[in-house]
């Protein structure tokens, strides 16, 4: 059953989301989150907002890259007069034509983002697949950026679907937050300090849904009827959309309605779907990850190659040699890099090189000097505690 998806202005999601493209799009203003928003929500006497006009180009070229708007005199007539109202009824237009279209961002695999278009019709069956297999909730939580293509799917279009209301999850007040009913908590594995600081009883009505990024199985199993009524795990990406679930009770992944697998590779609606992970088939409907394709890792939700890391420091002319390693961390991987600088490095100089090229990636934590390489008695690399100093 294909579900009647008809916007409008009731439709408080997408004010929210139509908030977060503004407030990313003055970053460069070096205003604060709650500024913006401000700027953006008031009007002056003449009915404009009160962002300038720098600020009003620059939102209105996001909104209109992320919601496929090329509609030049409906993007004039914003111009013209900007305000909230005028760049929400743009947005509600545009996903109500029939060749609606989204375009996404990646995390930013090697920290470089990619955009990649979804038609709308897509993204609303694969809503339509998800709700076969979520519990009956009253209620949705989400607490991650509806900018994103796990967020909009989940954050937006399910509570559309299921005409279900739906608010933000505030950090600050996660510890407060009273859930009474059966819902559901939209989050991602990095956020799982965050959200067991619910009360207990919240936890208790809570159903989770957790993204791809890296999440071990027992931790997942613990979720799944003990910290939460139920966790389910999603593995998907933004260049692909959802492909299957688990939860704690199985280690598999189930595909989700719509997709198919010849227990060698994954087609949707008769088309091959191109995967960055190697995927072993249990059968035509279960399959597990085995890793990445190439020797990337997840690291804080960026896909980062860490040989290529060690080459770029590598050329630097402060840095003599350099290695990096991969730690293991509760519901993430981190990378820990020790560093022989050369006879007149500037040792502040490679930090701030780290600072502004890895600071997503690489704590300064992880980050230890020394005269030489940690070498073992056969002289190859060894292991090192990253707490050492120079």
């Amino acid at each position: 059953m294909e579900a009647n998806y008809v916007w409008g202005q009731n439709d408080k999601n997408i004010e929210a989301l139509v908030l977060e493209l503004i407030v990313i799009s003055c970053e460069y203003r070096h205003m604060d989150k709650a500024e913006v928003i401000s700027f953006a929500q008031k009007v002056d006497d003449r009915n404009k907002w009160l962002l300038d006009s720098l600020a009003t180009y620059q939102a209105l070229s996001y909104i209109c890259e992320f919601f496929n708007i090329n509609d030049e005199t409906k993007i004039n007539a914003v111009l013209s007069r900007p305000n909230l109202k005028a760049c929400i009824n743009l947005c509600i237009d545009a996903l109500n034509c029939p060749d609606a279209a989204i375009t996404f961002c990646t995390s930013g695999s090697e920290s470089k983002p990619k955009k990649i278009t979804h038609s709308l019709k897509s993204l609303q069956q694969e809503v339509e697949s998800w709700v076969q297999i979520i519990p009956l909730v009253t209620h949705i939580y989400c607490t991650v950026p509806l900018k994103h293509i796990y967020g909009f799917i989940w954050g937006v279009l399910l509570p559309k679907m299921l005409n279900l209301p739906s608010c933000r999850l505030e950090s600050a007040l996660v510890h407060k937050t009273r859930i009474e009913n059966a819902s559901l908590v939209i989050g991602v594995p990095a956020l799982l300090p965050l959200l067991e600081r619910l009360p207990s009883e919240s936890r208790k009505n809570s159903h989770l849904i957790l993204s791809t990024a890296p999440l071990d199985f027992i931790t997942l199993s613990t979720l799944d009827g003990w910290h939460f009524r139920s966790a389910i795990q999603i593995y998907g990406s933004t260049e692909t959309g959802g492909i299957g679930y688990r939860c704690g009770k199985r280690k598999h992944y189930t595909f989700r309605n719509g997709l198919s697998s010849d227990d060698k590779s994954i087609f949707k609606g008769g088309e091959k779907v191109e995967l960055q992970d190697k995927l072993t088939f249990q059968s035509n409907e279960h399959f597990q990850v085995v890793g990445r394709k190439d020797d990337k890792i997840q690291v804080n939700g960026y896909n980062v190659c860490p040989n290529e890391i060690t080459r770029e420091l590598g050329e630097l002319s402060d840095v003599e040699e350099a290695v990096i390693r991969v730690v293991d961390e509760k519901n993430n991987k981190a990378l820990k890099l020790f560093i022989v600088l050369s006879s007149s490095a500037n040792k502040a100089r490679v930090l701030e090189f780290i600072n502004q090229r890895f600071n997503r990636i690489i704590s300064r934590q992880y980050v230890t000097f020394g005269a030489g390489l940690p070498l073992n008695e056969m002289g190859k690399i060894s292991d090192w505690e990253h707490t050492l100093t120079s």
